[in-house]
């Protein structure tokens, strides 16, 4: 408690130096709940430390207080012994000037050279693909997350992110300091807008190696990105450069391609798509999808599929390390988990992954975390150069990219892969966790369930709650069945994944029968609909 009060007095004196709103230390921690809620603590996830929101007030939010206490944590625990450090910052729009001023002020009083990324010209996916080797910089980025509350703090220690143990050291650190921070001078940081960024990358090619033994110009595609400031970006990068990529921002032709529930799009759509053979969608929230030309037609690659090219492409230059990690989803497809370990690689499931530091590739959600001249991040711009780089050696090495294609869809083609959603009261998700199925219950007449796996995960407003697995054998035929349940706090949705599968060929008629059995399952959470 005597800790807890000294940290509470150190939040009312830094308020009360820049007049800000205190009063609430004077009343409402006479309430044990609120004392307590006071205290909870950020999350540490992939993307970053996860706070609930910007308020004023509470460990769990982004506020005054927890901008300077973790930019302290993180320099006292990893950068307090080095010398000449470069740290660079990047600050969401929503966050005051004052704080702004406040951190760099902390900053200069541990003589670091602090850059700020004007969020105006520069975006947070521009800023988690740059590299300013051989010159170390640290990256502190704070963003918000679209379409929610949440705010994200994303360290990179170096070329690296901080891994999640990392992060939770930076928490633990911040809940227990009791010291009170102290300023420096107000010295006016170097500011980094679109045009030095792109003056440096002139200079030093911001390590985008570009590979020069192939042509890039016999193998064009498109890049539609949603944000104007990657636009900027992307498109003086390519300029210089050997890629014959057409750059466009354009919300109409995004918006069609990355919300549609098509899978196949005609070639003929957009001017010249003739001579396009692949599409990337650059989305503000880092995420990425690929469309692949095949015939005259473009096909939506799932992310599992993306995943199956690159890793087949890239397991030459891993295979040498087998402690190498690969991040998968909770809705890893089987051929990918056993391609993963027929190379002897670690299949890291999402929801138990600590550390990035044996990291090779990881995929989740259309997001992709990928090592990029020694970048290990979640970027959607360096996945997709590496991207470029692995379909032009495909093309270029007698057409392979189209037999690598068939093959990946020849493989997932021996599965059934269903997904449905059905809005539930949110009240209902803990009886998922708890008895609403039960092991050996009947699915149909055939299928019973044979292992029911409560799963406590959540990432991104989605809470994971169970793995449940069935299966079916008839003489020499077996049928296995798999389902993961997840909910989307944000839209009460309920989602059911399901992954299918028989040992012999997967006939219109096994088809059928999975079908039906995904009917039923959904039908037992139809119960809960609203």
């Amino acid at each position: 408690m005597e800790k807890q009060l000294k940290q509470i007095q150190n939040w009312k004196t830094l308020y009360e130096n820049e007049t800000l709103d205190s009063s609430l230390f004077n009343f409402e921690f006479r309430l044990s709940s609120f004392y307590n809620s006071f205290f909870q603590k950020p999350t540490p996830s992939l993307f970053g430390i996860c706070f609930e929101s910007f308020n004023p007030f509470g460990f769990n939010h982004l506020n005054y207080y927890t901008i300077l206490y973790s930019v302290k944590s993180f320099y006292d625990l990893f950068l307090s012994n080095a010398s000449n450090l470069n740290i660079a910052l990047y600050f969401d729009e929503q966050i005051p000037e004052f704080i702004i001023k406040k951190v760099i002020s902390f900053l200069n009083l541990k003589k670091c050279n602090v850059f700020i990324l004007d969020s105006a010209e520069v975006s947070v996916n521009v800023v988690k693909s740059l590299n300013f080797y051989p010159q170390d910089m640290n990256f502190l980025v704070f963003e918000k997350e679209n379409n929610t509350d949440k705010f994200y703090l994303n360290i990179f220690k170096n070329t690296t992110s901080l891994s999640i143990n990392g992060q939770q050291k930076v928490i633990d650190y911040m809940l227990n300091d009791q010291e009170f921070i102290t300023f420096g001078t107000d010295e006016v940081p170097t500011y980094l807008n679109l045009e030095k960024l792109l003056i440096l990358n002139k200079g030093k090619q911001l390590q985008l190696g570009i590979n020069k033994y192939f042509d890039y110009s016999e193998f064009k595609g498109l890049i539609l990105v949603e944000d104007n400031r990657d636009y900027l970006y992307l498109d003086n990068l390519i300029k210089n450069t050997q890629i014959n990529f057409k750059v466009v921002h354009n919300n109409y032709l995004f918006g069609y391609f990355s919300n549609s529930k098509r899978n196949f799009f005609q070639s003929f759509f957009i001017e010249n798509f003739v001579t396009v053979e692949v599409i990337f969608l650059v989305s503000k929230d880092n995420q990425l999808k690929v469309l692949i030309k095949q015939k005259n037609n473009f096909i939506l690659l799932k992310n599992y599929e993306v995943a199956f090219l690159f890793i087949d492409k890239e397991v030459y230059k891993w295979k040498n390390n087998p402690q190498n990690e690969v991040l998968v989803p909770l809705q890893n497809p089987l051929v990918l988990k056993q391609m993963i370990q027929s190379y002897n690689f670690i299949e890291a499931k999402i929801d138990s992954y600590k550390s990035g530091s044996n990291t090779i590739f990881g995929y989740y959600n259309d997001f992709y975390i990928c090592k990029y001249n020694n970048i290990l991040r979640f970027s959607n711009i360096l996945m997709m150069f590496l991207l470029i780089q692995t379909f032009v050696q495909y093309r270029q090495n007698n057409n392979l990219l189209n037999y690598k294609f068939l093959k990946m869809k020849s493989r997932f083609g021996q599965y059934l892969y269903q997904s449905s959603t059905i809005k539930i009261n949110p009240v209902h998700k803990d009886l998922i966790r708890k008895d609403f199925l039960l092991k050996d219950e009947q699915i149909n007449k055939h299928f019973a369930i044979d292992k029911l796996k409560i799963i406590n995960f959540e990432i991104q407003n989605k809470d994971y709650l169970l793995e449940i697995k069935s299966h079916y054998s008839k003489t020499k035929k077996t049928l296995t069945a798999k389902w993961i349940v997840s909910f989307d706090q944000k839209s009460s949705q309920l989602s059911l994944w399901g992954e299918f599968h028989s040992n012999k060929k997967l006939t219109l008629l096994t088809k059928r029968k999975f079908y039906l059995l995904h009917r039923k399952m959904l039908k037992k959470f139809k119960t809960l609909k609203i």
